[in-house]
């Protein structure tokens, strides 16, 4: 199936990348897209247009060169997002006979001589075939676009080694054949501005919302286990259907053990990040779970093991309690409404290592759990999304102590809350938000029975937030000794030790207590506590 694409200067974009791509937003793209078929014509913008005319400039010089022209196509989701009328910052350029690094630096080349003011650094990605990352790949940034260089991948790839040969180039059905699902299978040949539909269902299925695989989805996934992940985010992220067929691939135990053991971490967390930044994670995050893929992405791996001392009984029953929740609360709790983006994230990520949250893990002899080792580990995330994980998971029961005070109608002082505060840390509200999730996803059912639990429990929780916020405590966690330990040890005519470090912390409460008074008040107080002798013992 071929569709006429025609070059304009100018285009309409309607979606914003960061958000999900609505029912309404699809309408509105299934209107372009449907008139688009019939018109046969889609826009270039004015980088686009530049971007085709370079490349086939190069492309004829090559031929010049070698007398054998190479045919230049943008693939994949470029052309499903332009069909769209969404504009897309990264390219896919397919070459047909000859690898694409060797293409992108005479581009390189080209780039210096013609248009220095578009001259590019090339580099080069090595095929990984253990890791099921078939082909070299040459990445570039071009007039604000990032672009990947790649040849049309041959169909012995998957069954061989004869992707290491790179003298080797499937047809444009090959390639087609091996992508990920139909509708990133679509081609737009520059030289003939046609839009290619090789696989006969990549128009169809964009048309009717369905994700599925060129091939039989066994095959596909066989070829690249990561493709499993794709299909559920680009299911989740247009608000397509997964075919029937294709789920029913999602579900083959053979494919969650080779996503567990053959593909790199990195890859796998990258996918997972894309899903949380711009799709429905909560239907991701289902479809995950209903074909039994949630414990092969985000779950322990073989090495874990040898360091887990205790586990309970499998709790992937939670997830869909969770998920239901959270979205629920989204809904009608107004701390979730009001949920940063940021923040939002990271309780996604918790849910993700919900059901290993209570395993205990020892790490330089030291008991964890092992959730944030997984958001490490599994997901290879960065430092700072692992330590809210773990914040949350290690300081939630210490809000529920507090909240079960409340609830017996004692109220807390200000040291109290302010000592809370210190406990908790610099996400001290996420952690109580946390808390209050937890506290009704552990207490049972919750469909009809929610409005309740969050009409009776809720105040609780919000009236710890705005306690700790009228004492004026939202940064306690930061707070300073009045003195420091030089000048708390020759106040006190004191050696440094472990006594010292606990006189240090009671100054801290000292200034909890009472945030009015000077530091020659604290002078006054702690030299009168400690009449001391040479250990600051009274």
């Amino acid at each position: 199936m071929i569709l006429r694409l025609r070059s304009r200067r100018t285009t309409n974009c309607f979606f914003n990348q960061i958000q999900l791509f609505s029912t309404k937003q699809f309408l509105g793209s299934r209107r372009i897209f449907s008139m688009a078929a019939k018109m046969n014509t889609l826009s270039l913008n004015k980088s686009e247009e530049q971007l085709t005319n370079i490349f086939l400039e190069v492309s004829k010089l090559i031929g010049q060169e070698t007398e054998q022209e190479p045919e230049l196509r943008f693939a994949g989701g470029w052309v499903r997002d332009k069909l769209f009328g969404i504009e897309s910052h990264d390219i896919d350029v397919a070459v047909d006979c000859m690898p694409g690094y060797d293409f992108a630096k005479r581009l390189q080349t080209y780039l210096q001589e013609k248009h220095p003011e578009c001259r590019t650094r090339i580099v080069k990605i090595d095929a990984n075939p253990e890791k099921s990352k078939h082909l070299e790949t040459a990445t570039a940034k071009i007039l604000g676009k990032d672009i990947d260089f790649v040849n049309l991948r041959p169909h012995t790839f998957s069954n061989s080694h004869l992707h290491l040969n790179t003298s080797i180039f499937g047809t444009p059905l090959e390639d087609a054949l091996r992508r990920d699902a139909t509708v990133n299978a679509l081609f737009y040949n520059l030289r003939t501005k046609q839009v290619e539909d090789f696989t006969e269902k990549g128009l169809s299925d964009l048309e009717n919302k369905i994700i599925r695989t060129p091939l039989p989805a066994d095959e596909t996934f066989s070829d690249d286990p990561l493709r499993a992940v794709r299909c559920i985010r680009f299911a989740s992220k247009f608000n397509f259907e997964i075919h029937p067929d294709t789920f029913l691939a999602l579900k083959n135990h053979s494919l969650h053990e080779r996503l567990r053991s053959n593909i790199s971490r990195e890859r796998i967390g990258v996918e997972i990040d894309k899903i949380l930044s711009h799709c429905d994670t909560s239907r991701a995050f289902r479809i995950i779970h209903d074909s039994g893929l949630f414990a092969p992405i985000f779950g322990p791996l073989l090495g874990h093991y040898k360091n887990i001392v205790s586990k309970n009984l499998d709790s992937l029953s939670l997830i869909p309690k969770a998920i239901d929740l959270f979205d629920q609360l989204r809904e009608e709790a107004p701390s979730f409404k009001n949920l940063s983006c940021s923040v939002r994230y990271v309780f996604w990520v918790a849910v993700a290592v919900l059901p290993w949250h209570n395993w205990t893990y020892v790490e330089k002899s030291k008991e964890r759990s092992l959730a944030p080792i997984l958001v490490r580990d599994s997901l290879k995330y960065s430092k700072p999304i692992i330590l809210q994980v773990e914040s949350l998971y290690t300081h939630y029961p210490a809000v529920m102590k507090r909240i079960s005070t409340l609830s017996s109608h004692v109220e807390l002082s200000r040291l109290e809350y302010g000592k809370l505060v210190r406990e908790l840390g610099q996400y001290w509200k996420d952690v109580i938000n946390w808390a209050f999730f937890m506290n009704l996803l552990t207490k049972g059912s919750f469909t009809e029975e929610v409005d309740e639990a969050v009409n009776k429990v809720l105040p609780y929780f919000d009236s710890l937030i705005k306690n700790i916020e009228d004492h004026d405590l939202t940064e306690a966690y930061s707070i300073q000794p009045v003195l420091n330990g030089k000048e708390l040890s020759s106040l006190l005519n004191t050696k440094p030790g472990p006594h010292l470090k606990q006189m240090l912390e009671e100054s801290v409460e000292w200034k909890l207590q009472f945030p009015d008074r000077k530091k020659e008040d604290y002078i006054k107080f702690v030299t009168e506590k400690y009449k001391t002798d040479s250990f600051g013992q009274k």
